[in-house]
């Protein structure tokens, strides 16, 4: 059984994407999102990358929905465990990306 306590939902997805970090602004890094919400995701580097928290990057990945719609996005490391890293989007206040919107939705 698992609890979930989260205010947003969290989708489980399998994304291939890159981000780049405020530390070595020009190494882009390949990663896998994991899974994705309206506030954050969740993602693995596809190379061994020293992440550490509050650590700003960009991160760049393209849905699997039939427009292939990309989504471009500023986020500060929340977690590291591992290879898993977890993100919070930066997003303004009272923002919403309405193409993340809808692809979670579904």
């Amino acid at each position: 059984m698992e609890i979930e306590f989260r205010k947003v939902v969290r989708k489980e997805v399998l994304l291939d994407g890159t981000c780049t970090s405020s530390i070595r602004p020009r190494e882009a890094i390949r990663i896998l999102v994991r899974d994705l919400s309206l506030s954050g995701c969740r993602f693995e580097p596809l190379k061994d990358y020293p992440f550490r928290l509050d650590e700003k990057i960009e991160g760049e990945f393209h849905l699997d929905d039939p427009q292939r719609t990309r989504i471009r996005k500023s986020a500060v490391v929340r977690s590291v465990l591992g290879t898993r890293i977890g993100c919070r989007f930066q997003d303004p206040p009272g923002i919403l990306d309405p193409d993340l919107g809808f692809y979670l939705r579904k």
